[in-house]
This record gives structure tokens, C-alpha cells and sequence, in this order.
């Protein structure tokens, strides 16, 4: 689980898709104007232009990608299964100063243990490739068998 409340909702939870658009190209620091409609299209196209994740991006890959980002952040209905099983969390740590870990909430939602990785960057960042060979480090050894819990380990 990549640093995320079970809701999917942050306390500034944004109301539609232009608001989910205006927090995510906020969150990047790129250009937009404040009063602009802000539609799909045009917010992929900002995206590909302006950052460097993206830049070179089909439009349309872009669209899928901030479509879905854009629909996690307007999630807040969603309430999550039970899962069966010890989960591995892991946290931007670099956005948690001062304010209480995700992991913990997530405690009804699965049986097993949740054991927390923290990751030294921004959420919006954990895809890079540093963040990423550290969190895909982690899930190697875990499919691997070597960081398995055995019974009676906390």
C-alpha cells in the first residue's frame, strides 16, 4: 500500500474532477490559470509538457494515468474489503512530519500484520525510479520469503 488513508481522502478532499485536476497540477508546481476550466485534455497536455514524468508521454497515456489519479482522489465513498493476509506500507516520509501515519488506520482491513517501510521522498514522488528500487527492494524479499513474518513475531 503506497501512503494512503483507507478512505482515499485527504482533510482538503477536492468536491470534482477540475478540483482533483487543480490539486494535481498544484502538487507538481505546474502552470495553469486559476480561473480556467479545467478538462482532461488540457491538464494532460500541461502535464506533458511541463513534467518531467511525463514529458514525451502519448497525450492519451497521460489522460489514463491523470484520469485515474484524478478518480482516487474524488474516492471518498469507496470503503475498502477486508484482506487476508499481512500488508506492507509504505510512506512518503517526507510529507509525514508531524502528522500520524496511514498504516495504522488500515488495521480493519487486513488480518495479518501491517508492517510500514518508510521512503525517503514526496507521495508524489514515489514512482520515480530511487523511491521505486527501494519499495520494489522490499517486495523482492517479501516474494522471495525472506521478509515474511514467522509466528509469534511482531
Amino acid at each position: 500500500m503506497l501512503d494512503v488513508s483507507p478512505s482515499g481522502r485527504s482533510e482538503a478532499a477536492e468536491q470534482d474532477e477540475s478540483d482533483a485536476f487543480r490539486a494535481m497540477l498544484l502538487a507538481r508546481s505546474l502552470a495553469f490559470e486559476p480561473g480556467d476550466e479545467l478538462e482532461l485534455p488540457k491538464v494532460a497536455r500541461a502535464f506533458v509538457e511541463q513534467d518531467g514524468k511525463y514529458r514525451g508521454m502519448d497525450e492519451e497515456m497521460a489522460s489514463t494515468i491523470l484520469r485515474a489519479t484524478a478518480l482516487n482522489h474524488l474516492s471518498g465513498e469507496y470503503s475498502p474489503q477486508v484482506f487476508e493476509g499481512d500488508m506492507l506500507f509504505f510512506t512518503a516520509l517526507r510529507e509525514r512530519a508531524g502528522t500520524p501515519s496511514f498504516a495504522p488506520e488500515w488495521s480493519p482491513y487486513a488480518t495479518g500484520f501491517i508492517t510500514e517501510y518508510e521512503i525517503d521522498c514526496e507521495h508524489v514522488d514515489m514512482m520515480d525510479e530511487e523511491p521505486l528500487g527501494r519499495i520494489a527492494g522490499v517486495l523482492a524479499r517479501y516474494l522471495d520469503g525472506a521478509g515474511v513474518r514467522r509466528e509469534g513475531e511482531r
